[in-house]
């Protein structure tokens, strides 16, 4: 008798006939994914701006931290294994002199408690459920998750506002970085969440913020002008108009490559599978505007706003995030942007928190697929092996259940309770022969529903 394992849970639910995989066929997305070796550990970093202008964001995300909360507590098996950590961007000037708020090594990407006492000494929020007992959590703290998450959040406005978000989540996650022992455990599941209201100015040492005139005033049009190339830039950089097509600047002599903190967090984890970010930062546009301004009896280039939000009667305007998006959109199914002018940001961790548990839990289908004329998902199921050494990956077709079948298989199944935020109600089920020896995944890559 062969010892079929469900790899995942079905509550409530019936199966669907499925027929043969198809061929891979072009133009589908990956709606759904199980993974060979389920994993409840959860690390979750957020990178708070905590300069002069994020007063109000670090509200409205406090606020409405409940709303990520849930989607993690809704998971099959409840609340992961999280630890929670919040650093700032606030570099100073990498240990140049200190420049007005930027002093010289600023927040170091140290986790910050922000005043808060953990009763282990930890400087990061831990919530585990106890080997012996499921349903009892082991706690470094005192009350709710989401009380303790509030102070955390509220880092203050005194920091640099030459931010450095990617740099500093790599200070936080580096392996030397004994300030921060414990909190990035080897086999956990990663969310980065960067809220910031400007790029990533991650730049290569203290030579950027210095007097080099040829930089142009130090400001954050500084870290346009070095970080970002434009179809434009045959002409004076300072200049007022229009930019198009910009993006991160190759081989850029102050500014640190974006692809490299894309190279660290797959090499940090061993595989991007487990790796989610996501950002609440101004939208990315077609095109960028540069405006010349007279401030202090004399002409500064700066960039227009992307967007622009009231508050409390307070305009908060937020700068076009080019290098931070470019980062993002490096993880492609595993990733969340969010505009940072929004009004109200319960939307905003709703979807934060529904991308985070997707690390965990990814089998229910994100999106409607196309039906075949049977009425089944016109999807391709395969199974990616581990990550080699080099890198690579192996794709191997995956039957469908059904039959006298020794095979791993898979099915897909309606299932209104763990599906209920997905518009499809679709779950797929994978089973097998035996139990995973090595991190692989099963994923359905299907067509969309018009």
């Amino acid at each position: 008798m062969l010892d079929f394992r469900s790899l995942v849970a079905v509550i409530g639910a019936t199966a669907l006939g499925c027929g043969n995989a198809p061929s891979h066929t072009t133009g589908q997305q990956e709606l759904a994914s199980v993974a060979g070796l389920p994993n409840q550990n959860l690390d979750i970093l957020f990178v708070m701006d905590s300069s002069a202008s994020m007063v109000e964001e670090q509200i409205l995300l406090a606020q409405n931290f409940p709303r990520f909360m849930q989607q993690l507590e809704g998971l099959p098996g409840g609340l992961p294994n999280v630890h929670i950590g919040v650093v700032t961007p606030d570099l100073g000037t990498l240990g140049g002199a200190d420049i007005g708020g930027c002093r010289a090594f600023g927040d170091g990407g140290k986790l910050l408690l922000q005043g808060f006492a953990t009763s282990d000494g930890k400087p990061f929020l831990s919530n585990i459920a106890d080997p012996s007992n499921a349903a009892v959590r082991n706690k470094n703290y005192d009350g709710e998750l989401t009380t303790a998450f509030t102070q955390l959040a509220r880092v203050g406005s005194n920091g640099c506002g030459l931010e450095q978000p990617l740099e500093a989540m790599r200070r936080a996650l580096a392996v030397d970085n004994s300030a921060n022992t414990g909190f990035l455990r080897d086999d956990a599941n990663l969310a980065i969440v960067i809220v910031t209201d400007e790029d990533d100015c991650s730049a290569t040492g203290p030579d950027f913020f210095g007097s080099n005139p040829a930089l142009g005033p130090l400001d954050s049009y500084r870290c346009f002008t070095q970080g970002v190339i434009c179809d434009d830039d045959t002409l004076d950089p300072q200049r007022a108009g229009e930019r198009t097509n910009c993006r991160p600047r190759p081989n850029a002599m102050y500014q640190t490559e974006v692809a490299s903190y894309v190279d660290f967090l797959i090499a940090r984890k061993g595989d991007e599978r487990k790796v989610m970010v996501a950002g609440v930062i101004a939208p990315t546009l077609s095109s960028v505007t540069v405006e010349r301004n007279n401030i202090n009896g004399g002409l500064t280039s700066m960039l227009a706003p992307s967007c622009e939000r009231s508050f409390n009667g307070m305009i908060s305007r937020a700068d076009p995030a080019i290098r931070l998006t470019s980062f993002l959109h490096a993880f492609p199914g595993r990733t969340q942007t969010s505009s940072i002018c929004d009004n109200d940001y319960s939307s905003v961790l709703n979807k934060i928190g529904a991308s985070t548990a997707r690390l965990i839990d990814a089998a229910c289908l994100e999106q409607t697929p196309q039906l075949d004329d049977n009425g089944q998902p016109t999807c391709d199921i395969v199974q990616l092996s581990a990550r080699s050494a080099t890198g690579t990956r192996t794709e191997q077709n995956v039957p469908a259940c059904g039959g006298s079948s020794d095979e791993t298989c898979y099915r897909f199944v309606e299932d209104a309770v763990l599906c209920a935020a997905q518009p499809s109600k679709l779950r797929l089920e994978v089973q097998r022969q035996h139990a995973a020896t090595a991190q692989a995944y099963v994923v359905a890559r299907c067509s969309l529903a018009e």
